[in-house]
């Protein structure tokens, strides 16, 4: 959605507004461009702040309802968030099933943040302590 990546590019810019310049011109005197500074000094600093955004970005995605409900006609190419929602009836409500769905989807988020919950806590810390 675009609301989220303005959300992800405010915040890795003020991010990388926070990199001391001291870095940028010693690297600069070693003779280093524009292309090694990013490469060198910017992704290495900013690994976990890019993390915390693309778990921001994917969970906008995993949820997104409306765009997939509007336009996908067909029950076989239905996202689950919608399936679900479809799923949930209007009189009886299917306990067990809706449960049992919600469970299963929320198997991938659990494994992204497995994987990067070290970052994740990272990039968290970081923005929450000034030094």
């Amino acid at each position: 959605s675009v609301g989220g990546q303005v959300a992800g590019v405010f915040i890795l810019r003020n991010f990388i507004e926070d990199i001391p310049k001291e870095l940028f011109e010693s690297a600069q005197l070693d003779g280093a461009g524009h292309l090694q500074q990013i490469r060198h000094i910017i992704l290495p600093l900013s690994a976990s702040i890019i993390s915390v955004t693309c778990i921001m970005d994917f969970l906008g995605s995993w949820n997104n309802t409306i765009l997939p409900l509007l336009l996908l006609r067909d029950d076989q190419l239905l996202t689950i968030p919608v399936g679900l929602f479809r799923l949930d009836g209007e009189y009886v409500k299917q306990y067990g099933q809706l449960m049992a769905g919600y469970a299963i989807s929320s198997v991938p988020l659990l494994i992204i943040f497995l994987f990067s919950m070290k970052f994740f806590v990272k990039g968290l810390s970081a923005g929450a302590v000034k030094g």
